[in-house]
């Protein structure tokens, strides 16, 4: 984004930025975006909805999710028996991640949903709820604003205990007309995303500031959450078959959590 402003990018961007991703999508199948940031088994069922109309162009977010508790009771899955945890994120990767590794473990708990991941951290910070499903970087928003908030289990390693391969929970999105009709911008846009992944990752208190700059969230909790946040850019031909695995296990749990079937090949562009 800062790139784009000096005019340093080949391309011109503009940039959107929302809070949920109910914002987007509609806006992205009617035309008005070409590219959007969404969870990988969104960008799924919206190839299903639009006929193939809705591609993906690569892989940029692996997994984010912690339980994070008000307290020190939560130490294993199995303590989440009978617990009412708080969450934001209904119907994406995040919902879908969550039940399939509480299904294996056999664990029932009660789920409540806030519209929007900042709207989760605000009631945790008021003291509606103790235990709760975030990604990064709200995990960090909360437990630097309220030191009794910790992270109590990582989601990531409780899916790798799994052996059902890697969580790819974010993807970009993109609208395969737009590919047709602009395929080198397409091409422009994946090495400078590569340039801006490999940045995020090597320089984070810079990151950070920019992240801050375009009130995303504070720098000083970026810095701290970018570590866990998992930023990578699989593209081409690395990303396919581990995207295909994961969500094949999504639909295998639960078929209409990527729109009731499987995307085909043409689904995964490679670039």
């Amino acid at each position: 984004m800062a790139q784009n402003e000096d005019k340093k990018t080949k391309n011109i961007y503009d940039f959107t930025i929302a809070g949920a991703v109910d914002e987007l999508t509609g806006r992205l199948i009617s035309g008005d975006l070409d590219m959007a940031a969404l969870p990988t088994n969104l960008i799924a069922t919206l190839n299903s909805k639009t006929d193939g109309e809705i591609q993906i162009l690569g892989v940029n977010t692996l997994g984010v999710l912690y339980i994070i508790e008000n307290g020190s009771t939560i130490n294993s899955l199995a303590d989440l028996e009978g617990k009412t945890i708080l969450a934001s994120g209904k119907g994406s990767t995040a919902e879908h991640i969550l039940n399939y590794i509480l299904v294996e473990n056999e664990v029932t708990v009660e789920m409540v949903w806030a519209s929007e991941h900042s709207e989760a951290a605000t009631q945790l910070l008021n003291g509606n709820y103790t235990i709760a499903m975030l990604p990064e970087p709200f995990v960090t928003t909360v437990t630097s604003k309220d030191q009794n908030f910790k992270v109590a289990i990582n989601l990531s390693e409780e899916w790798g205990k799994l052996d059902v391969g890697e969580l790819m929970m974010g993807g970009i999105a993109v609208r395969k007309t737009f590919v047709q009709e602009h395929e080198q911008a397409v091409k422009n846009f994946v090495k400078e995303y590569q340039s801006s992944v490999n940045y995020v990752n090597k320089n984070l208190k810079a990151a950070a500031d920019l992240i801050e700059k375009y009130d995303i969230a504070k720098a000083s909790v970026a810095e701290a959450a970018l570590p866990r946040c998992n930023i990578v850019w699989k593209h081409g031909t690395s990303y396919k078959e581990p995207l295909t695995n994961f969500l094949g296990v999504l639909y295998a749990a639960k078929p209409m959590s990527v729109g009731g079937k499987l995307p085909t090949a043409d689904f995964y562009l490679n670039y």
